[in-house]
């Protein structure tokens, strides 16, 4: 459990470089439009639906060392063919020309993406089997908090690096343009993400039980958690949302960069390092509360806490840039209590099923949802670039429309969705947040006291 938790280490630094301001600037730099862009944030939840053959695969006897083994290290070795494109047309221009990055990029995206699905099933099955009961929430919060701390160094000196792309470049009379910066920043991102993997051959798999001799049929494995109304009902919220998320996220970096005017360094401390140092100083106290009260009431309070992002961005201006730190690091807190409760779930919920079929299950629905919302998001931000109008001094685009549109699923879930969810161990979430509250009261209350008793003194 310590190499997996280290191996991720090396995956925050790929996975938040790969996805943000300096992916952002990349891709505009080879030419992608907003429609383009949504459809490569989407790329990777789409292939989700491959989960399902690898999942079958995995049931039927397949180790799921060897399959998340294989399928990682192809899926971040093709990052690394498309992080080195500019690079390599810099040195052979022959061979990789400048219109053709682009499509290659895009092509290595989509085969990287087909690779990760095969390896996310055997993911979970192998930390479903290796990690014990008592201890998962605990784990996934460790390891969440260890990859945020890595991931704020990295955003910040990856940001710092790709924000002095004109100095390199006036140092180099123009021989080293920005895009070859944003390149190299992104070939080693990618070189973390093959060592993330790489890192898991010196993790063994716990011994396996007798293989199964018989396989229920393909469609009959996916009906049979439909079945389960905890299972119908995670799966809703979960389709919702991915809408809410998807109908903003991945354009916000545009946004940021485009319309509120903010260098990289900066974008990359608002959209990723406040969030993330939400998630480091939460995680730890989530996974005791998880452990203790169950993950529904979690889950009820996180719902509640996201609605406040849309309407942050609704109305951010360039000059409130603390007002926004401040909201997403709060968004990072209530993130942190959904991806524990998520993890939780997905590895722990309805034993008597398959978990490479739920895992498959949850991610394709998930994944097709993101994908399509992502890609339509960046084709109505591409169709509505003339929309725009002012409010009391306040400028709104077509990307505060979505802001607005995200705020609705968002509120579905808050409402209607997360009170129906489903958890045997859980306490109610009103006797929960009780008992946390009054937690909370003695213990900051007790501070308090000493620090004034220590000023009397």
């Amino acid at each position: 459990m310590s190499r997996v938790i280290l191996g991720w280490s090396f995956g925050a630094v790929f996975l938040q470089l790969s996805a943000g301001a300096v992916y952002a600037a990349f891709a505009r730099q080879l030419g992608a439009s907003e429609a383009v862009f949504g459809l490569l944030a989407g790329m990777n939840p789409l292939m989700a639906f491959l989960q399902i053959p690898a999942a079958r695969l995995v049931e039927t006897g397949i180790a799921p060392r060897t399959m998340m083994l294989c399928a990682g290290l192809s899926s971040r070795l093709l990052w690394v063919l498309a992080a080195m494109l500019p690079l390599l047309h810099h040195v052979f221009p022959a061979l990789v020309p400048r219109p053709a990055m682009l499509p290659v990029f895009i092509g290595c995206v989509l085969l990287s993406s087909v690779a990760q699905a095969f390896a996310s099933p055997a993911f979970f099955a192998w930390m479903s089997a290796l990690i014990p009961d008592r201890i998962g929430p605990i784990f996934w919060a460790r390891r969440s908090q260890v990859g945020t701390i890595v991931a704020i160094f990295a955003v910040l000196i990856g940001g710092g690096i790709a924000d002095h792309a004109g100095w390199f470049k006036a140092q180099t009379q123009g021989e080293w343009t920005p895009l070859l910066t944003y390149s190299a920043l992104l070939t080693v991102a990618a070189c973390c993400g093959v060592l993330d993997i790489a890192v898991f051959l010196g993790v063994r798999e716990p011994p396996r039980e007798a293989k199964p001799q018989h396989s229920s049929p393909f469609w009959a494995s996916l009906r049979e958690p439909l079945r389960q109304r905890a299972v119908r009902n995670y799966l809703l919220f979960t389709t919702f949302a991915m809408i809410g998320f998807a109908s903003s996220g991945p354009l916000l970096w545009l946004f940021c960069l485009e319309f509120l005017q903010f260098d990289k360094t900066q974008t990359g401390f608002l959209l990723t390092i406040c969030p993330l140092l939400g998630v480091a100083l939460s995680a730890r106290w989530w996974g005791r509360i998880a452990k203790s009260y169950g993950t529904r009431p979690m889950m009820r309070f996180a719902s509640v806490g996201m609605l406040v992002v849309p309407i942050c961005w609704l109305f951010a201006l360039p000059e409130n840039k603390i007002g926004l730190a401040i909201v997403l690091f709060f968004s990072g807190i209530m993130f942190c209590a959904y991806e524990i409760s998520n993890l939780n779930f997905i590895t722990r919920a309805c034993p008597h099923l398959p978990r490479p079929t739920l895992t498959a299950l949850f991610s394709i629905c998930a994944g097709t949802t993101f994908a399509l919302t992502s890609w339509g998001a960046g084709v109505a931000v591409e169709k509505l670039a003339f929309w725009h109008f002012e409010v009391a001094g306040m400028h709104f685009v077509n990307y505060h429309l979505l802001f607005a549109v995200s705020l609705v699923p968002r509120l579905v879930n808050a409402v209607f969705l997360a009170p129906r969810l489903e958890d045997p161990d859980a306490s109610g979430t009103r006797n929960a947040m009780e008992e946390l509250g009054a937690n909370l009261a003695a213990v900051f209350g007790t501070r308090f006291t000493r620090l004034f008793q220590a000023r009397g003194e």
